[in-house]
């Protein structure tokens, strides 16, 4: 399940159709055209795959209007708890990227933490219920705010010698949170 945003935040986000448009795009072929052939040829086959999973019912495209909310995620299982059911009972959510740390912070609360917080108590319910359910989290993140969980004991002291470290986009962080079982 691939999920979209009904509307664009920022001229970068993503919405079905246009995931519909770059996979046809790739299929063909099209998609970078100053692409060498052998280039060319991969980007199609991984554009026909696709397509193919499409046809087969594989790989669905779904648009929540959480996305473009003002919750935090962790609210999700109260205001869209069909949406949450649905990210708890799969495999893995990637949030990728920074967007300009929207996600992060919705994630996070938007919160003031430690540094050393696991990221799995900053983002709180959306981790895991009462009743034990979860979503299996990955988020790979450029580091371009204050914002940021997760990081060992001591690990903060030594990036601190890089002045503003978390606001520049020389470092990043991957959090990853299993939430099953």
């Amino acid at each position: 399940m691939a999920n979209a945003l009904c509307m664009p935040w920022f001229v970068s986000d993503v919405n079905a159709r246009d995931l519909e448009y770059l996979i046809g795009t790739f299929a063909r072929g099209t998609y970078y055209p100053d692409a060498t052939t052998t280039e060319r040829e991969d980007v199609r086959y991984a554009g026909q795959y696709w397509a193919d999973l499409r046809r087969q019912g594989e790989l669905e495209f779904q648009a929540s209007s959480f996305w473009t909310t003002q919750h935090s995620f962790g609210r999700m299982p109260m205001i869209d708890p069909t949406l949450f059911a649905e990210l708890a009972d799969g495999d893995l959510v990637v949030f990728k990227g920074d967007l300009k740390f929207l996600n992060y912070r919705k994630l996070t609360y938007d919160g003031k933490w430690p540094k050393t917080t696991p990221s799995h108590e900053a983002i709180g319910p959306f981790a895991k219920q009462h009743d034990g359910r979860g979503v299996r989290t990955l988020v790979l993140r450029t580091c371009k705010a204050d914002e940021c969980v997760g990081l060992s004991a001591g690990q903060e002291e030594g990036l601190e010698e890089s002045n503003g470290w978390t606001r520049y986009g020389r470092y990043g962080v991957v959090s990853y949170w299993y939430a099953k079982g």
